[in-house]
């Protein structure tokens, strides 16, 4: 052990302080001694003990050792596997886990996670490895906020990530940023919000800032900044009051050390005692109000293994009652408990004056010998140390031997409602039935506690009343009301667009909709919401589609198979002829996922390029090209005003004959079809050629040629 182990074995109050200040007391203490004298150690509670983890010894070096506080005094727990300081200490989802920190070489940028006897790393992986960060756990994951990513041989900042781990998938993801870079901030987690005040934002730049980080909605807010620069403090969190205990405290240039304070109305306010023992970059760990320090630097520079208390002790809060119930000439009366001392218990009535009873701690009180028939007025205001806390609201009751009112329940089905009570008292006796009135029509159903209503009208409003009745007479109506309901009918429609379809839909009642739209088996979207209407951007192709209308009759879903293709324009084509090749050209038409082309009647090509050539046959060409996908097909191009080229060759005329193109309009087709136009043919290509072999055309020349010889 090190320096000061003799306090080991002693957990006695050492120093006591007191602060009593807008009704809220601090008290400072010591307690029992650490085994070591460390800093930069992380801390958790964890299964009822207190567990600190590695650290920064006197010696200078970083260590692996855990220890652990149970029942008044601290043992050596399973060491880390390697040393570790400036690391975080999780508890999430009932374990306990260590998240980063550094040692002499490197920044560990991953998880521990403890066993019972030892620790495993369930994550090496960390976006960033850091040191020094906020660390805290949120719905089952754990949340790495700023620290540093460089291990100190050159200085940097801290970093700003949020940096989030969920356990279940073993996955990291960065989702977000802080406001500003933050390292060995102090910081609480209520468990919906995260309290940080202080640390570095610069390479040896301490801030005043203070924020508040919401993971929920994954947001920040602020709240009023320090009367001066913090770094390396302890935060607690008790009763939506925030304590600041200890760190690097620099007021106008002048640094402080052990300083506690306060954030009440909008402000920081010092509350004028000092830990017994300075520290900054010490661990913590918050049990109830009060705030354990453990360890961290002294006054002396040098390592302490101090375990110090701060507590906090505000007059208890407004207590909340549960219960009012009427007797014969009595009244109970039950709250919550609030951990106050006690509780005083003010009753009065029209008649009579105010009358203040201390009940001590109790959470439930009869009033005796009340007249029956007479409203009573009651109010709780609980008390300890500090003094009185905030009174609960005023209940009001009447005293008198006739049943109280039931509870009445309603379970809403598919046109039909089951009503179900129980009785809150029974005046003394025992109830002999019920009568139930429904919109305003009774009847006399004995001593039954539920009771079906069929063959509702869904929409329609139904008030319900039920009056219990002993042998003294009835109890007041208890009544609740409920709209009818039934299972809702669907009917949708679909829009295919170019980059997607849009499923809407119309239902007979309000309801939430599941909506699963899957492609070969794999589920592309699965959404619950209360639109009616969602677009799915997805390639062309066949979908299952399956819709569930969700209300409190029950479920509808409609389930359907969706051939999603458009049908594509006709192809824009232009063309030319080289001798007996013929060169297409055409633009991207919309909906098409590929061409074909046909001469004479014959498919010649299936291309998804935009362009096409090859060789004419000798003779009359009728060319058609169509745009198409899997499931529909264009119409083909349209040809119109052919008009007639001459080729001269050695002074003979070979006429050849060549159409000239233009776009004419065509319709989309689901399938391929011949044209049956008698004019040009709609939209068929049509190249007539005459084309003479060039040695023919020599052979004619000449023989025309020697005849003039």
């Amino acid at each position: 052990m090190k320096r000061n182990t003799f306090l080991a074995l002693v957990f006695v109050l050492l120093v006591f302080s007191t602060l009593s200040m807008a009704n809220i007391e601090f008290k400072s203490s010591i307690y029992q001694a650490i085994p070591d004298s460390l800093a930069y150690s992380a801390a958790a509670f964890y299964d009822g003990k207190i567990y600190l983890i590695g650290g920064l010894d006197i010696a200078g070096s970083v260590v692996s050792s855990v220890y652990v506080y149970s029942n008044g005094s601290w043992y050596l727990g399973p060491s880390l596997p390697f040393p570790l300081m400036s690391a975080g200490a999780v508890v999430c989802d009932g374990n306990l886990y260590v998240v980063g920190g550094e040692n002499s070489s490197s920044i560990f940028g991953g998880i521990l996670e403890f066993t019972g006897n030892g620790w495993k790393i369930i994550t090496n992986s960390m976006p960033y490895p850091v040191y020094g960060a906020i660390v805290f756990s949120y719905n089952n994951k754990i949340y790495v906020i700023g620290g540093y990513d460089s291990n100190g041989i050159i200085p940097s900042p801290p970093v700003t990530y949020i940096q989030v781990y969920d356990i279940k998938t073993n996955t990291w993801e960065i989702i977000g940023n802080a406001p500003k870079p933050l390292g060995y901030s102090a910081y609480y987690f209520n468990g919906s919000a995260l309290f940080v005040v202080g640390g570095y934002v610069a390479v040896g730049e301490a801030s005043d800032l203070a924020y508040i980080y919401y993971p929920e909605n994954n947001s920040w807010s602020s709240l009023s900044p320090l009367p001066g620069t913090l770094v390396g403090g302890a935060l607690g969190y008790y009763e939506n009051y925030l304590f600041l205990v200890g760190g690097l405290y620099d007021v106008n240039g002048l640094p402080q050390q052990g300083e506690i304070l306060f954030y009440y109305n909008g402000t920081w306010r010092n509350a004028g005692i000092m830990e017994e023992q300075a520290t900054m970059f010490s661990a913590s760990v918050e049990i109830g109000n009060t705030l354990i320090i453990l360890g961290g630097y002294g006054q002396s520079g040098l390592q302490t293994n101090a375990m110090q208390a701060v507590s906090i002790y505000l007059p208890p809060p407004k207590p909340q009652i549960v219960s009012v119930i009427s007797g014969n000439e009595t009244i109970t009366v039950k709250w919550y408990d609030i951990n106050a001392s006690g509780y005083y218990l003010t009753y009065w009535s029209n008649y009579t004056n105010k009358v203040t009873i201390n009940v001590g701690n109790v959470t439930s009180y009869t009033l005796k010998g009340l007249q029956d028939g007479e409203t009573y007025y009651i109010q709780i205001t609980p008390y300890n140390s500090i003094g009185k806390g905030t009174p609960s609201e005023v209940v009001s009751a009447t005293p008198y031997s006739v049943p109280n009112p039931p509870f009445i329940k309603v379970k809403i089905g598919n046109k039909n409602a089951t009503l179900s009570w129980i009785d809150t008292f029974n005046g003394g006796f025992p109830i002999e039935g019920y009568y139930l009135f429904v919109n305003g029509k009774g009847m006399n159903l004995g001593n039954v506690t539920s009771y079906v209503l069929t063959n509702l009208t869904a929409g329609e409003l139904y008030t319900i009343g039920i009056i219990a009745y002993n042998k003294f007479g009835n109890s007041s109506i208890a009544t609740t009301s409920f709209v009818a309901v039934a299972k809702t009918n669907l009917t949708v429609t679909i829009t295919k667009e170019i980059t997607g379809f849009l499923l809407s839909w119309n239902s007979t009642f309000n309801a939430t909709y599941k909506l699963i739209v899957s492609h070969q088996n794999k589920v592309l979207v699965n959404v619950t919401t209360t639109n009616t209407s969602y677009f799915v951007k997805a390639p062309f192709g066949i979908y299952n589609v399956s819709l569930e209308a969700i209300n409190l009759a029950g479920v509808t879903k409609y389930s359907f198979t969706l051939i999603y293709y458009i049908p594509p324009l006709p192809p824009n084509v232009t063309w030319a002829i080289s001798l007996t090749t013929i060169y297409l050209n055409w633009t991207k038409s919309i909906g098409a996922e590929y061409y074909l082309i046909y001469d004479n009647g014959k498919l010649i090509a299936n291309t998804s390029a935009l362009n096409y050539a090859f060789n004419l046959s000798l003779g009359k060409n009728e060319i058609e090209v169509y745009a198409a996908n899997n499931y529909y097909m264009s119409a083909p191009y349209i040809i119109s005003d052919v008009t007639n080229h001459i080729v001269i060759i050695n002074s003979t005329e070979i006429l050849v004959t060549v159409p000239q193109v233009t776009v004419g309009n065509a319709e989309n087709t689901d399938v391929p079809q011949q044209s049956t136009s008698t004019d040009l043919k709609s939209a068929i290509i049509v190249v007539v050629v005459f084309v003479l072999a060039l040695l023919m055309i020599l052979v004619i020349v000449k023989e025309r040629n020697d005849k003039y010889w």
